[in-house]
């Protein structure tokens, strides 16, 4: 299962590693990729959590989730 995120607010590398680092530890088995250059953030895995646990782990490392997006 694949879910892309608009994440706002990143801006540099360690920006990128707290939204991968707080993303990764709702879940044992999730693949994180965060890509600085447009603020994507692409999450893959058996199963994903939903929308409000990733924007909560999100918003709680001082990010914005600006959209969601399937497939």
């Amino acid at each position: 299962m694949d879910l892309r995120m608009t994440v706002g607010g990143m801006n540099c590398g360690h920006c990128a590693g707290s939204v991968r680092k707080a993303l990764e530890g709702l879940q044992e088995d999730l693949q994180v990729e965060v890509r600085l250059e447009d603020g994507q953030v692409l999450i893959s895995g058996a199963s994903l959590p939903g929308e409000e646990a990733l924007t909560a782990a999100v918003e709680k490392a001082g990010f914005r989730v600006e959209g969601f997006h399937r497939g």
